[in-house]
């Protein structure tokens, strides 16, 4: 497949309580409402058909209902009375603004009468009815990104959902309303219950339709057993139904209420509510509990309409899963769909038991990625032939999900184009990963546990690109599990190999040099992290590759990938590190000294020109992957809070006082966004000895020469280097570093211990999102363009709505001025009749 088909998805990344949490594909401001909308608008993203003919061609044939749609319609003057009294009610809305509140109540009114005819003329069981809910004043519960449940402002205005759930939360807003509005917060539906949402929009507003896509894309993540639904967007004079699926959002034209048109595509809209379009049998949500449901008002938290989902996945193997938390979810239309975390699984015949807990990704990919370098495929390269290579997550199942007739799941195949490209079709793919261990990286312990971890880093990146040949492009702290260092780590380690086959060859992780003294160090050879998520690696061989998409976290991407091409000269390669002490003898006795004196001359012999005379196009190598892991050494060891200086607990805390280089440092890598013009991390790569002190807490002050040694080696441009240089230079030069430093360490018999908080981070006031958290729950991920595009089209409104605002206030002082001339004309002529009269 070649690359440009290989779009960005969502990583993974560690989460509060253990296991990993994905970040959202813009920036967390981007999920609220209004940023969301401008993008959708700004980028043209939802396909609007030119006539109602060519969207039920493409949508309904095929699917069409089996009986006649002139059964379910609304007697004439009955339909009719309703649209007379939608646009009746808008009328008498008091502001422009807020027209489309005046006609909720209306719009819900034929929406439920619809639906109740439909039910009544097609015989639907009373719990399979629908009903409309107004929903404007309260934001719908448990939306699988916590995001978008606790800042983002999604207030669809109306909802469907099943009319058993419907009448609770009716009953329970009532007496809300009657307790004249109760101290508690206003009774809403769960997410996970909604069938479909509905927008309404003021003449004077344009952007009805767009803010439907973006609560219809909330809904998309919310429902995976879902993964095409109909949504409504309406004004005063039109209606428009939206289709939404993995691969975009598709609308009717604009149809008025009056016509016949648009009566008989609301039945079809009320028919896809009750028969959905596509579903997947696949992932099921478990009946909620009634236990509650006749309780007060004041516990309507507590009822079946309101509560936290249960969801059931299967496999392609007769398993049923019971999932015990939504670990995380894509942004909708990327490929990543969620990520869930199963303990309670075994035969669907059976009931479910305890096991060790397993991870559930689910993505949409491309035909073609599925046969090449699908997660699953590329994992069963490392782990070739069963034979384990230690450090990397193991799966357990991948497949492509199928539905209950043998038919792939997959986004609907439109012949239409959008912003002249066609739509790729996507088939949902499933991988199942072993999850046993769960311990974020930010739990290491003290600071030389986390070196370590990232000596293994290296040495895992390292070893599967050499032996085969895979990339990985998104190293980051959230892509990685710790097992720990210690005697329980070991442990750990042990157990999640036990039962399994491992390589003979293996990486070369820190134990090893650790233990050069001992009888046989090889026995000492294991990790103390796991890499994991892989949905971003490549084969470097695989046909079409060409390494030029850049799609590592920007917080940790390479700034040769983020460039994309490489500088117009650079300075000289630094010598590789010299170890010195202990560092080097456990590396010669592991390695021998010729290979310590071959490794240290790569970079002698080679040319890097001060000016050349154009730039070189970047291909992501091992050395990118590398430094990324640099970037994970300068946030972790920057947001490091030493032991005991824990600023929330003691009486007298202690005061962190190098908290503004930290905010300085840490303000750079959050607002970084990845772009060819400017990087916002190079001030970082400029700091001295002394501005590494002033970053660092002033009790890891002692770690800044280790920074500004490494700092340098990425000061280079090793694209320009005639001839070319190894591609694990960087790999061979940081483990140096690393070592020095871990041994260092060990023989002050000082790990330089951690509180498990982190010292003050850097938040964006704006959106409330920091890169660098490790719980954060907005983490930007890698495609920036766009966003750049949404910023800039921002801007570019402010600019014209400033503008326009300078024009009007013009005008009304031209006008006040014409004014009182005339007053000053009217009055001097009135004088001149006096006098003449």
């Amino acid at each position: 497949m070649a690359d440009s088909e290989d779009d960005k998805s969502d990583s993974a990344y560690a989460a509060p309580g253990g296991l990993f949490e994905s970040p959202h594909k813009q920036a967390a401001g981007s999920v609220k409402r209004d940023a969301r909308t401008a993008r959708l608008r700004e980028t043209d993203f939802v396909v609007v058909f030119d006539t109602l003919a060519e969207f039920e061609k493409a949508f309904f044939d095929g699917h069409r209902p089996s009986f006649d749609i002139d059964d379910c319609l609304l007697a004439k003057d009955e339909y009719d009375l309703a649209v007379k009294t939608i646009r009746a009610a808008v009328r008498r809305g008091k502001s422009k603004k807020v027209l489309e509140k005046a006609a909720y109540g209306p719009v819900c009114d034929l929406l439920n009468k619809i639906c109740d005819k439909y039910a009544l003329e097609r015989h639907v069981p009373d719990e399979d009815q629908i009903q409309f809910l107004i929903h404007s004043a309260n934001p719908p519960r448990h939306h699988p990104d916590r995001y978008v449940d606790a800042r983002a402002h999604q207030h669809p205005d109306l909802v469907a959902l099943k009319k058993t759930l419907a009448a609770l939360c009716l009953v329970d807003i009532q007496a809300w309303d009657d307790q004249q509005k109760a101290s508690i917060k206003k009774p809403a539906a769960a997410w996970h219950h909604l069938l479909s949402v509905v927008e309404g929009k003021g003449e004077v507003d344009p952007d009805g339709l767009y803010q439907a896509a973006t609560y219809t894309g909330s809904l998309l993540q919310a429902r995976p057993d879902l993964p095409c639904h109909f949504s409504l967007s309406f004004d005063i004079n039109y209606i428009q139904l939206l289709l939404c699926d993995s691969s975009g959002v598709y609308a009717t034209p604009e149809l008025e209420w009056a016509s016949d048109e648009a009566h008989r595509l609301l039945v079809t809209y009320a028919h896809f509510l009750h028969i959905p379009r596509l579903g997947d049998s696949s992932i099921k949500l478990q009946p909620p509990s009634t236990e509650h449901d006749k309780a007060a008002v004041k516990n309507w938290k507590l009822k079946s309409y309101a509560t936290a989902p249960v969801w059931i996945v299967y496999d392609d193997a007769g398993n049923r899963y019971i999932v015990d938390r939504i670990i995380s979810v894509g942004e909708p239309w990327t490929r990543k769909s969620w990520v869930v975390l199963s303990s309670r699984y075994g035969p669907a015949d059976e009931p479910p038991t305890e096991r060790p807990p397993v991870v559930i990704k689910d993505s949409w990919l491309q035909p073609q990625r599925l046969e090449s370098s699908s997660e699953g495929d590329l994992l069963d390269r490392i782990h070739f032939e069963g034979m384990h290579v230690l450090g990397v997550m193991r799966k357990v199942r991948a497949f492509t999900v199928r539905d209950e007739g043998g038919k792939t799941i997959c986004n609907i195949n439109v012949d239409v184009l959008r912003n002249g490209q066609r739509i790729p079709i996507r088939h949902r793919y499933r991988l199942i990963l072993d999850a046993s261990v769960t311990t974020s990286i930010f739990e290491c312990p003290d600071v030389l546990s986390f070196f370590i971890a990232m000596f293994d880093v290296l040495a895992i990146s390292r070893y599967i690109h050499k032996t085969r040949r895979i990339l990985h492009r998104d190293l980051s702290l959230w892509n990685l599990v710790f097992f720990g260092t210690g005697d329980a780590g070991l442990k750990l380690c042990n157990d999640y190999c036990a039962g399994v086959n491992l390589s003979v060859d293996q990486p070369h992780f820190a134990r090893f040099y650790l233990a050069y003294e001992l009888e046989n160090p090889r026995m000492y050879n294991w990790p103390s992290i796991l890499v994991l998520d892989f949905d971003n690696a490549k084969l470097e061989l695989q046909q079409g590759y060409t390494g030029t998409l850049r799609t590592v976290t920007p917080a940790f991407i390479a700034m040769p990938v983020a460039r994309r091409v490489s500088t117009r000269g650079s300075v000289p390669a630094e010598a590789i590190p010299e170890l010195t002490g202990t560092a080097l003898e456990s590396y010669t006795a592991t390695h021998g000294t010729a290979h310590y004196e071959e490794q240290s001359a790569l970079h002698e012999g080679s040319n890097i020109p001060s000016r050349v005379p154009e730039e070189v196009p970047i291909v992501h190598a091992p050395r990118h992957d590398a430094e990324s892991v640099w970037w994970m050494l300068v946030v972790f060891m920057l947001s490091a809070l030493p032991k005991e200086k824990d600023p929330t607990k003691a009486k007298n805390p202690p005061v962190d006082k190098n908290k503004q280089g930290l905010k300085a440092a840490l303000r750079e890598i959050d607002s970084h966004e990845v772009t060819p013009l400017s990087d916002k991390r190079s001030s970082i790569m400029s700091y001295t000895l002394q501005n590494w002190r002033d970053a660092l807490h002033e009790d890891a002050a002692e770690f800044a020469p280790f920074f500004e040694r490494m700092r340098l080696l990425f000061q280079p441009d090793y694209a320009l280097a005639q001839p070319g240089l190894d591609p694990y230079n960087l790999h061979e030069a940081m483990q140096r570093l690393l070592l020095q430093e871990i041994w260092r360490m060990k023989e002050l018999g000082d790990p330089c211990p951690l509180n498990p908080k982190q010292r003050d981070y850097h938040i964006d006031p704006a959106t409330g999102y920091s890169a660098t958290r490790p719980g954060t729950f907005g983490k930007r991920a890698v495609d920036a363009d766009s966003h750049a595009d949404m910023e800039r089209s921002k801007k570019r409104a402010r600019q014209e709505e400033k503008e326009a605002k300078s024009k009007q206030r013009e005008e009304e002082k031209a006008a006040k001025a014409k004014q009182r001339e005339e007053k000053v004309g009217s009055r001097r002529s009135s004088r001149l009749a006096d006098k003449s009269g």
